[in-house]
């Protein structure tokens, strides 16, 4: 197994080799590819004019090596620019080294002075021709004459930076010692003419942009230079330091040179600005990916938000983009369905009157509650009908006492009625725990309850919990009291708003009180404060008697005939303290 992998391997590797050949050979239409690299791309190893020679000078019968250095190129070639013939080797006279990057003259003759040519190019693709200047100095010879120095030449620099031109002239073999000079002077960019860098600097010094400081040092004396060939000659040098660069430096400069006036040269320099660097991949990728990272977290920022305010924004959501309940021809938002057996089940009607209606009427709902809006001496079924006939939600209190309610029973067969037919949701909120009275008969009012409660998402009041708890619990969270009355507001706030959340869009305005609905002559609204009173049942009369602790002891308030009970029994006599609230229409 390992042999034919190793064996797999060098199949690829050769695979490979020979693509890369094939490919090598293809930019040469099956020539040999000269000074390769990796990426096959044909260019000049030195690319800026600062980094490569184009000015060559050497005495007369000496030797000069003209170089041009290409990579990944298949022909060069040499063009005397005079004869626009390509050169050949002359043993002894012209010979070319490294595939002919470097043109070697050997004995230079004063008529090699000229401009030189090369090509470099692949099978479809050619550089831009570069041209040097050979310039062969007679032996002996008098008179002015440039030298070339790395540092007299065309070059580029940064905004801020600082850039040295240093230029050599010959002035001969022998001194003149007096009457030698030498100035440097900047092309004028307005139009063109060229002034000392005093008068150019005179022009530009108002500008707030100059920061470039121009410094000229010139070499008075001279000094005694030997040469390859020939007697020794005298150099003079003047150097022009450019500081601090600023955009009014950039272009083209030269430097004049003279001896005793009669005898002149100019030497041309250019000074560019260096080219913003080419842009890295890289960093169009790091980019992408940082802006990929953002959008990441943009997204898990809206969804932590949205996890934890998702109640909210659905209520607000709900609340002012909803059309439900438009044009309905509804009266009230929820009809409360509880047990209200005064004797048995107070923290029921506690927990609908001082809970539910408090916090549905706080949001502007209208709601119906049995012992407060249906009408005394009416039937009750037909109550029930009419309220939940005119209602857009049912909501059922379930509680052990309410499952065994004949009233909560009746409530809750016309809503399975009326959700039969798409007039009506239920609500059911779990006030007590009912697993124990679910489980006993299994009767059809029980059944039907069971199946409310497993397909309308149910809604549990958070005191549940502490019911359930143990003594011993509660008094070990009696010692971290405070921490759990938080985690219960928190719950209750929670609750309340997902209530909410299953209630129709909230009205805009405030519910609407009638006193006349009732058929109970009351005080009006603005004037009744919540009172207690006493209610006597004796022979199928019911009579209200406030309790007498005001001027106002002489008022009484006379309810309806109260009927007998489904079994003809009339309700025993008892007294109970009970609190009246405004008729809500």
């Amino acid at each position: 197994m390992m042999v034919e992998r190793i064996v797999c391997c060098v199949i690829f590797l050769t695979l490979c080799v020979n693509g890369m050949r094939i490919r090598s050979s293809d930019l040469c239409d099956g020539g040999k590819l000269h000074n390769p690299t990796p990426d096959n791309k044909l260019d000049y190893v030195k690319k800026n004019l600062s980094e490569w020679t184009n000015h060559e000078l050497v005495n007369e019968g000496g030797l000069v090596r003209v170089r041009c250095e290409v990579v990944n190129f298949c022909t060069l070639e040499w063009i005397d620019n005079q004869t626009g013939i390509p050169i050949e080797e002359e043993p002894g006279y012209i010979e070319f080294e490294d595939d002919k990057q470097v043109l070697v003259l050997q004995n230079a003759r004063l008529e090699d002075t000229r401009y030189y040519t090369c090509k470099a190019s692949q099978a479809k693709e050619s550089l831009e021709p570069r041209t040097i200047l050979v310039q062969v100095l007679e032996l002996n010879s008098e008179g002015l004459v440039p030298l070339s120095h790395p540092h007299c030449r065309n070059t580029s620099a940064d905004v801020g930076g600082t850039v040295m031109f240093y230029c050599e002239y010959s002035v001969g073999t022998t001194n003149p010692w007096q009457g030698v000079g030498t100035y440097w002077e900047k092309q004028n960019g307005t139009d063109g003419d060229f002034l000392t860098l005093s008068a150019f600097h005179e022009e530009i010094e108002d500008d707030p942009d100059v920061t470039t400081d121009y410094d000229e040092v010139v070499e008075r004396e001279g000094v005694k230079t030997e040469m390859p060939a020939g007697d020794p000659l005298w150099v003079y040098n003047t150097t022009l330091y450019l500081r601090n660069i600023s955009q009014e430096a950039f272009g083209e400069y030269r430097v004049f040179f003279s001896i005793l006036f009669d005898d002149n040269r100019l030497y041309y320099i250019s000074l560019t600005e260096n080219p913003a660097p080419p842009r890295d991949d890289r960093n169009g990728v790091t980019e992408v990916l940082i802006g990929i990272a953002v959008l990441i977290a943009i997204i898990g920022l809206l969804g932590i938000v949205y996890y934890k305010k998702q109640v909210d924004i659905k209520l607000f959501w709900k609340d002012n983009f909803s059309k439900e309940g438009k044009n309905d021809n509804k009266e009230t938002d929820a009809y409360i369905s509880y047990h209200s057996d005064y004797g048995q089940s107070e923290q029921d009607l506690n927990f609908v009157i001082n809970v539910l209606k408090v916090k549905l009427e706080g949001q502007q709902y209208r709601v119906v509650i049995r012992d407060i809006h249906h009408i005394p001496g009416t039937h009750i079924a037909e109550e029930i009908v009419k309220s939940l006939d005119t209602c857009r939600r049912c909501i059922l209190v379930v509680s052990p006492s309410y499952i065994t309610s004949s009233t909560g029973n009746y409530d809750i067969k016309v809503m399975m009625d009326q959700v039969e037919s798409c007039k009506k949701q239920i609500i059911p909120i779990v006030f007590k725990e009912v697993e124990d009275s679910l489980t006993g008969d299994d009767t059809n009012d029980i059944k039907l309850l069971k199946h409310i409660m497993d397909n309308a998402h149910c809604l549990k009041w958070p005191e549940i919990e502490k019911q359930s708890e143990s003594t011993s619990e509660k008094q070990t969270n009696a010692k971290r009291v405070k921490t759990v009355d938080k985690k219960m507001d928190k719950k209750k706030e929670l609750f309340c708003k997902e209530l909410m959340l299953r209630m129709p869009p909230r009205p805009k305005s405030s519910p609407e009180y009638n006193t006349s609905m009732s058929q109970v002559d009351m005080i009006s609204h603005e004037e009744r404060p919540s009172f207690s009173t006493s209610i006597s049942f004796q022979n199928g009369q019911t009579s209200i008697y406030p309790n007498l602790n005001s001027e106002s002891s002489t008022d009484m308030i006379n309810m309806a005939t109260v009927p007998e009970t489904s079994n003809g029994e009339v309700p025993q006599q008892h007294s109970k303290s009970v609190r009246l609230y405004p008729v809500l229409t």
